[in-house]
């Protein structure tokens, strides 16, 4: 990750970029790390464009894994960044001065979208559990929404149509094991008309361990209350390093 590090302290992300270090030359064919090794390992960043103030300063930080963006590895270690001599690491950014600057700055037309406020946030939630007796750190994320008018001209020629969201996601990995993850995430949506209300209910659930990845899904579709639809789906595939 590349920070901006004001003065007082304050880090603000400017961008990242990750490896599977696995697929470091290939993605179809995987190759592991040995312990002991040194390996040259190219990470490329995501685009960004960013004015530094002066007195501030560029924050780098390496990490071994980034959960909810990257699926954590199958098995534990340590990992060595060298800054010296012949393995010495480094970050290239390209940089600008004023003076090349050739092109005018564009003039940005304002959103046609509503800017959210903080009403909009009351009924979500976001918790990060660190649980010191079993070793786990989990994080849990929320978000509901009352009967809300799908559209400006709810008012059509069938009724007007609301609508209601509640979705739930929780992540967990485990310090000691961090093959053994488990997302699980729920979503239901409901249709309010005035001939009735449609619930649409879906709960996924993705697991991992040191052998393979496993998946189960299950759709559910209910009309005023009543079971109308109904469907799951499970697959599973060897994790292959990663």
């Amino acid at each position: 990750k590349i920070t901006d590090i004001a003065p007082d302290g304050t880090s603000k992300w400017i961008t990242d970029g990750g490896l599977l270090t696995s697929h470091r030359n290939s993605h179809s064919t995987v190759e592991p790390i040995e312990p002991g090794e040194i390996y040259k390992l190219k990470i490329f960043l995501k685009y960004m464009a960013y004015i530094f103030p002066a007195k501030h300063q560029i924050g780098i930080s390496i990490a071994s894994s980034d959960i909810q963006n990257a699926w954590p590895v199958g098995s534990t270690g340590t990992h060595t960044v060298f800054c010296g001599g012949d393995h010495s690491s480094y970050i290239n950014l390209p940089f600008i001065s004023n003076e090349n600057i050739k092109t005018s700055i564009p003039v940005l037309k304002p959103s046609p979208c509503t800017l959210p406020n903080k009403d909009d946030y009351l009924d979500s939630g976001h918790k990060i559990i660190n649980d010191l007796i079993n070793k786990t750190m989990t994080i849990e994320l929320e978000r509901s929404s009352g009967l809300l008018p799908n559209n400006s001209n709810s008012e059509g020629a069938f009724g007007e149509s609301k609508s209601k969201r509640d979705v739930h996601s929780q992540y967990q990995v485990s310090y000691s094991n961090p093959a053994n993850v488990t997302i699980k995430a729920s979503h239901i949506y409901s249709i309010l008309r005035p001939e009735g209300e449609t619930t649409i209910d879906v709960n996924e659930v993705l697991t991992s361990d040191k052998l393979c990845f496993r998946f189960v899904s299950q759709v559910e579709i209910r009309i005023n209350g009543k079971l109308n639809f109904q469907k799951s789906w499970n697959h599973s595939r060897l994790r292959n390093f990663d």
